[in-house]
């Protein structure tokens, strides 16, 4: 009993840290969007946006000649990956328009997760985090899909990364799932019960 005490505190203690350092990352990368958006109104570059979105247009309208009846494999596959993400409907049932809003979202969430990355990176191997090995100790028999994870220590970096870089909420919900499979695992028949 003293023993499950104890890895209790443990594993509570290192998920705190990991959960600290999303929180860090998330605020870093706030301040980093809030400087952006101020020096993006002070500079006046919401033009580019627009002018953005005008090429685009242009490109997609030449390229494609994108029509709402004509609905060819090329224009199936121009929606389901880019079409979507750059533009939307001013009212139901409208023709698709290409967005300025809708790109300068896409390029700030696509610029704050690569952004979020880095700075978990840096964090990982200044601090020499390892999450796999973290979460291999909350197994009490070798479970064999983390354990082929421990093998590779650029798998576990880009793990451990990814699980920072991905926010707190999300990181908190990867764990407590983890700790219930963890928790099923050792009552299952074979596993160990502490």
């Amino acid at each position: 009993m003293n023993g499950t005490l104890e890895a209790v505190t443990i594993f509570t203690y290192v998920f705190f840290t990991y959960l600290i350092l999303a929180l860090l990352i998330e605020r870093i990368v706030e301040v980093l969007v809030t400087i952006f958006n101020y020096v993006e109104m002070h500079r006046q570059w919401d033009g580019y946006w627009n002018r953005t979105a005008e090429r685009l247009s242009s490109r997609y309208t030449r390229l494609y000649g994108y029509a709402q009846d004509e609905r060819g494999k090329i224009h199936s596959i121009l929606d389901g990956l880019l079409w979507n993400v750059i533009s939307e409907e001013p009212y139901k049932g409208g023709k698709k328009i290409i967005s300025a809003e809708l790109i300068r979202l896409n390029y700030l969430r696509l610029g704050t997760r690569i952004i979020a990355f880095l700075i978990a990176a840096a964090l990982v191997l200044s601090l020499r985090l390892d999450f796999v090995e973290v979460v291999s100790m909350m197994f009490s028999n070798d479970y064999l899909p983390v354990e082929l994870l421990r093998m590779s220590p650029v798998v576990s970096f880009i793990l451990t990364t990814a699980a920072l870089s991905i926010g707190a909420e999300p990181l908190h919900q990867v764990i407590r799932g983890v700790e219930k499979f963890a928790e099923k695992k050792r009552k299952a028949p074979g596993g160990q019960t502490s």
